[in-house]
């Protein structure tokens, strides 16, 4: 986790090279860029009161979907809870071109910086029946497909444990949330962006405007639940 924590923080910041601008406001913005070969993309929302600093801190380390923030064709079911922060969520895809469901491994960790600083830190891999878990990877960069599972096909608590022993995990994303004298500031960043189905073509990944949008509608909610 300790990966996926330096990742958040280094793009926490607006002025790392963030290169395209999907929304750009001072109580808000939406941003994508490159690292090496990784997608990045990058949500900044300001949030009045900064008593709210706590009720926002445990609103989005409990929500455990975090991994499907913006989409609206995806829900993530918890399906098994190995330990507290180690979770394995059905994924049920509404899209004609995807299969019904897809398995996905998410490890979850909060961390305390200061007493006015909060990171949510996710790092997770999708798991399907052409992979075998139970083989060491050959090439640092290899990644898991998502594909339609059959209970029966995987022993998930062996995958599970595999997965988080030999450190599998491909995708990183999370929160930095930070009180403010007058706000509480709230920065997304997802690493190694998996862009869904565009809704205009479905054969093609989502582009950075639709990403953008999905973003916002995620945003608001958040906007709505606190400043009502």
């Amino acid at each position: 986790m300790d990966k996926a924590i330096y990742r958040l923080k280094h793009h926490d910041y607006l002025n790392n090279g963030y290169n395209y601008y999907f929304l750009r406001e001072i109580k808000g913005s939406i941003c994508f860029t490159k690292y090496g070969d990784n997608d990045i993309a990058r949500f900044y929302l300001r949030i009045r009161n900064q008593n709210n600093y706590n009720k926002i801190v445990k609103m989005l380390y409990e929500a455990k979907d975090l991994y499907s923030l913006g989409s609206n064709d995806s829900k993530g079911k918890v399906i098994r809870e190995y330990y507290p922060n180690l979770i394995m969520l059905q994924r049920s895809n509404q899209t004609r071109n995807t299969p019904p469901n897809k398995y996905n491994f998410s490890l979850s960790a909060i961390a305390e910086i200061s007493e006015n600083i909060t990171i949510i830190a996710n790092t997770s891999i999708n798991v399907n029946d052409d992979i075998n878990v139970n083989k060491k990877k050959k090439k640092k960069k290899t990644t898991a497909k998502s594909a339609e599972l059959s209970k029966d096909h995987i022993d998930f608590d062996n995958a599970a444990r595999q997965i988080v022993l030999r450190n599998m995990f491909t995708d990183f994303f999370g929160f930095i949330i930070k009180r403010e004298s007058d706000h509480v500031s709230i920065t997304y960043v997802e690493y190694n962006v998996r862009y869904n189905p565009c809704p205009k073509d479905l054969n093609i990944s989502e582009c950075k405007r639709c990403k953008g949008k999905s973003m916002l509608i995620i945003m608001r909610k958040i906007l709505n639940t606190f400043n009502g």
